[in-house]
């Protein structure tokens, strides 16, 4: 939600940075178009990254599984190759 509202106020300082004759208003533009540039390509970025990732928990097998690895192995049983 909040980057369509970025992106919303980036072409909105478009817009007035095209439309005006005042170099204040132009500058307000541009720095708003540079600033809602930046966060809007960031913000994207940010949900295409959290969509394709990983949870950060590790689920009863992937547990398991890593106490397995850790263990030491008995005296008994030769070392693995």
């Amino acid at each position: 939600m909040t980057r369509w509202i970025l992106l919303l106020l980036t072409l909105a300082s478009i817009l007035l940075m095209i439309l005006t004759s005042s170099p204040g208003w132009m500058a307000l533009g541009i720095a708003g178009a540079l600033f809602g540039l930046v966060a809007t390509v960031l913000a994207f970025a940010h949900v295409r990254i959290g969509a394709g990732s990983r949870q950060e928990e590790l689920n009863d097998f992937e547990v398991e599984q890593l106490q397995k690895a850790v263990r030491k192995p008995d005296a008994n049983e030769p070392p693995s190759a």
